[in-house]
């Protein structure tokens, strides 16, 4: 669970909803499900249970017992005593595929781009060249005899010096 995810929240639609993380994974509750959609309280479930079979535990879904309710609650989530179902962004895309209505596609599209989407991490342009560096030391090191490699990786290099002193 990522510690920066705690506490954050979404738009999605005219509902904000927390960000919830389980296994490194972004997952979605069935009464998050019912409030970006506008649908009355307890229709995800139901969809959920009357197609139980298409649903594949760990891919699609996790049922978190209530013993781990503390790792969850963390994000504003009360786990019952009989548990909590999270979709992931698999299930959520199969439970969705039951509603056909107009406002659903666009819900859903906003679900994937902004909640499911994790946009990944900057890259330091100081780390690079420092690892491209340390790669060229090891590369004379273990062959010193042959430069292409090394000459490719300087190449790297020179461009993205040239980066850092533009920006």
């Amino acid at each position: 669970m990522s510690k920066s995810i705690k506490n954050q929240l979404i738009t999605i639609g005219t509902a904000t909803v927390p960000v919830i993380e389980y296994r490194g994974k972004r997952v979605v509750t069935f009464a998050m499900l019912d409030q970006v959609h506008l649908r009355p309280e307890g229709t995800a479930s139901r969809k959920f249970c009357s197609n139980r079979a298409c649903f594949i535990e760990g891919d699609d879904f996790h049922l978190i017992d209530f013993s781990e309710s503390d790792e969850i609650r963390s994000f504003g989530i009360d786990v019952t005593p009989h548990g909590l179902t999270l979709l992931t962004k698999l299930g959520y895309l199969k439970l969705e595929s039951w509603f056909i209505d107009e406002r659903s596609w666009s819900i859903q599209m906003k679900l994937i781009d902004n909640y499911f989407f994790i946009p990944p991490p900057r890259l330091d342009m100081n780390e690079l060249m420092m690892a491209i560096q340390r790669r060229i030391e090891q590369e004379e090191r273990l062959n010193p005899s042959d430069s292409y490699i090394v000459d490719i990786l300087n190449k790297w290099l020179k461009r993205i010096k040239k980066k850092i002193d533009k920006a």
